[in-house]
């Protein structure tokens, strides 16, 4: 199946779409996935430091239960 395929199925789909609350959803997970996907230009190489600080704000963050369960993000966006 071919991308424009896809998308022209996808179109279909919204189009029937009767809830607005749908609709909002489908432009707010649209607009965060256009946020996460930089243009390579703005993508550039960690140094081991810069890795190894993000690593260690991950474990802390894991130490001290700032983290959110995958069960509860789900939930999040499936309402």
């Amino acid at each position: 199946m071919s991308i424009e395929t896809i998308k022209l199925d996808h179109v279909q789909d919204i189009l029937k779409v009767k809830d607005e609350r749908i609709l909002k959803g489908v432009k707010e997970f649209l607009d965060s996935l256009n946020q996460v996907a930089e243009p390579e230009s703005k993508l550039y190489p960690m140094t081991v430091e810069e890795l190894n600080a993000r690593i260690d704000a991950a474990e802390e963050d894991f130490k001290y239960g700032r983290v959110t369960d995958s069960k509860d993000l789900l939930r999040t966006y499936t309402k």
